[in-house]
């Protein structure tokens, strides 16, 4: 499936930028030129300096619909149709749609409703896949597109199927996990099962919370001591709050020299991502919650 997936999109509310529909267009348009599946996109902008200009960002900001058209659907049907692209079902990823809504333009349109205007002109063979928070449904209503709860996860099959394979994956790659995953340091394929089980049933569905509960045990953080599972997290909320521990296990109190302050930083680089103009941003809308 990744290799269908050609450009993509993260709105994050603390991140202006990816919420408005300008930028949107500039940066699917920068993803789809760097596609290793769509080269022959590439080269027809490197030979056609219009499609440039009419993707520039300031003309992203002039016209957005024209831009996203002209600059990006029908040169991508006109290769199809020369058959420069690939006979195959493509991918653009947007995710967290619902976190462009913390900044509606005075006047124009959101990201959701740019592509409620814009998705008929898409060619069938591109498509878009798009995720939003349970509650926040409403933000995709008018748009045509199939619904996937990843809520009813005990009843979905393929939703469990995936979660296990990702905990099974992790295993596999780690000793340390194996060895922390077992009772008395014994590795015992039953007993990893239950606690795999245990895991997805309490992560309600995120990955999210797979990964950072795995990341306590290879760390060490986490031990299973015996059958209850006490130890496991039963939410994001207390694994924000063990990880916080435990990096701060070592604090004392006094002046802070710049080199701890950087020091500290850097441990926390997995929840403060750093962006390329130095500032940070949080890692995932639920830390910025908690």
């Amino acid at each position: 499936l990744i290799l269908q997936v050609v450009a993509y999109h993260y709105c994050q509310a603390d991140n202006t930028y990816t919420c408005l529909v300008p930028e949107f267009v500039h940066s699917i348009a920068a993803l789809l030129c760097r596609s290793n599946q769509l080269t022959a996109y590439r080269d027809l902008l490197i030979k056609e300096p219009h499609l440039q200009s009419m993707l520039s960002l300031r003309s992203c900001v002039q016209d957005p619909a024209a831009a996203f058209k002209r600059g990006v659907l029908e040169p991508l049907s006109n290769l199809r149709k020369e058959q420069k692209i690939p006979e195959e079902d493509y991918i653009i990823l947007i995710d967290g749609l619902n976190d462009a809504e913390f900044h509606k333009p005075d006047y124009g349109d959101t990201l959701s409703s740019f592509i409620t205007n814009i998705i008929c002109k898409f060619p069938p063979w591109l498509k878009l896949i798009v995720t939003v928070r349970t509650n926040l449904q409403e933000v995709v209503s008018s748009l045509p597109f199939i619904a996937i709860s990843l809520d009813n996860f005990p009843d979905n099959k393929e939703i469990h199927d995936d979660l296990n394979a990702y905990i099974q994956h992790r295993i596999n790659n780690s000793q340390e996990i194996i060895n922390n995953l077992s009772l008395n340091g014994k590795a015992d394929a039953a007993i990893i099962g239950k606690v795999s089980n245990h895991l997805i049933m309490r992560s309600l569905g995120s990955y999210l919370y797979l990964k950072l509960t795995l990341d306590l045990f290879q760390k060490g953080h986490l031990v299973i001591k015996s059958a209850s599972y006490k130890v496991v997290p039963v939410s994001l909320s207390e694994l924000y709050l063990l990880h916080f521990q435990a990096i701060n296990a070592g604090q004392i109190n006094g002046e802070q020299q710049w080199e701890d302050f950087s020091q500290r930083m850097e441990a926390l680089s997995c929840f403060l991502i750093k962006r390329r103009d130095k500032t940070r941003m949080f890692c995932h809308p639920s830390f910025r919650e908690w």
